[in-house]
């Protein structure tokens, strides 16, 4: 299986785009990856999961793998942002915001920015 490469191939490009454009949304993601954005599959992070707690919706697991890679590398970091955010990138999910980390009854939309790790960050 020739997985592993195609993912590496991947993170290079997600990094370069997050690089060249820093603080980037799930919406711009999508912009520049639509082949990765398909289907209505709820995207989180396992530790958000428990929560109740999305992040977007619709990228491959190749994606999320690749992304989920860059952050273990601490090559990017998540970081949340304001709603607006995505209003002026043009796409707002239509969930309740999570606004603390609380178990929910229903699904959360917890919006976020992606960056590169520069120096020390906490």
């Amino acid at each position: 299986m020739v997985l592993m490469p195609m993912i590496s191939i991947l993170e290079d490009e997600i990094y370069a785009f997050i690089k060249s454009k820093r603080y980037v949304s799930w919406v711009e993601l999508q912009e520049a990856f639509p082949e990765h954005f398909k289907g209505d599959k709820l995207v989180t992070f396992d530790r958000l999961k428990e929560y109740n707690i999305y992040l977007w919706k619709g990228a491959s697991d190749e994606f999320v793998n690749a992304l989920n890679n860059l952050i273990k590398k601490k090559k990017i970091r998540v970081i949340p942002t304001h709603w607006l955010t995505y209003v002026i990138d043009g796409a707002v999910w239509k969930l309740p915001i999570a606004k603390r980390l609380v178990r929910y009854k229903k699904p959360r939309w917890l919006p976020v920015v992606f960056d590169i790790r520069e120096g020390r960050t906490l």
